[in-house]
């Protein structure tokens, strides 16, 4: 658990970076970056959840 722990606080630095980088961007840019940050999240969940499948 401490490195899923670890993982979660280095994601949540990177989303915040992420933001503060973004808020000086133009629009198109924001959302270009939203998505992409959207999809890796869904991403770095299903493959949480399929490790969490193959522990039980």
């Amino acid at each position: 658990m401490n490195g899923i722990t670890k993982g979660v606080a280095v994601g949540v630095a990177l989303g915040t970076t992420a933001f503060l980088v973004t808020s000086s961007m133009s629009k198109n840019s924001k959302k270009n970056i939203k998505r992409s940050a959207s999809k890796a999240m869904k991403t770095v969940g299903t493959v949480i959840e399929n490790v969490a499948y193959m522990m039980k």
